[in-house]
């Protein structure tokens, strides 16, 4: 979506009409970031699955540190979701879809 932070950043703002934040001197060193193995990463893309691990090389770069972690309850729920969102999304759009059926 950006090819860097400060790229991210001044999209998020353009979209939520907020100043652009002020990156100077911004650092991850001491962040823990989790890379979900479980469903997110699955049947991933060669191209895309390159481009992510690459992203994350690059946040380990800047100080953070990477943990990875395969949480099976993560599968488990994703096999509920169709189930969820079905019900949850009708209950938030359906008169927007009954009026608008094709």
């Amino acid at each position: 979506l950006a090819r860097t932070v400060e790229d991210a950043a001044l999209a998020f703002a353009l979209l939520d009409g907020s100043p652009a934040p002020d990156l100077a001197g911004a650092s991850l060193k001491g962040t823990r970031m989790l890379v979900l193995e479980t469903v997110a990463l699955d049947d991933l893309d060669p191209v895309a699955a390159r481009g992510f691990d690459d992203g994350v090389a690059a946040l380990a770069r800047a100080g953070a540190r990477i943990d990875r972690a395969t949480i099976p309850a993560v599968a488990e729920a994703m096999d509920l979701a169709g189930v969820l969102f079905t019900a949850e999304c009708y209950g938030i759009w359906g008169e927007t879809i009954e009026a608008n059926p094709d």
